[in-house]
């Protein structure tokens, strides 16, 4: 009967963990959507009184290292800045191509 106690009580404790967890998982997801989808979406969690608590527990704690937040940022707007060059760089190429393409018609016609 003491184990059956002991394994409920642990049991509960790792119930209140994973709900921690998941509310912590939601609050740094919620802080990495964007802005535009942060204003339709304000309130991820539910309504009730232990999550709120919770949310108002982590909300004072740090939930991120500000340096690894800011070398993540920089490191997307690295990754979108190289995807536009990128992009720009493929444009060009077919527009040459396309180009080469034309002039190759026009020699072939006189």
């Amino acid at each position: 009967m003491e184990e059956n106690t002991k394994r409920d009580v642990r049991v509960k404790k790792l119930e209140q963990k994973n709900k921690e967890l998941e509310t912590r998982l939601a609050i740094v997801e919620q802080a990495t959507l964007p802005v535009e989808e942060q204003l339709y979406n304000d309130n991820p969690f539910d309504d009730s009184t232990s999550n709120f608590n919770l949310v108002a527990k982590y909300h004072e704690k740090p939930l991120v290292d500000v340096k690894i937040d800011n070398s993540f940022l920089k490191e997307k707007e690295m990754d979108n800045f190289l995807l536009e060059a990128h992009k720009k760089i493929i444009s060009n190429e077919i527009k040459q191509y396309n180009k080469k393409k034309k002039n190759e018609k026009k020699m072939g016609k006189d």
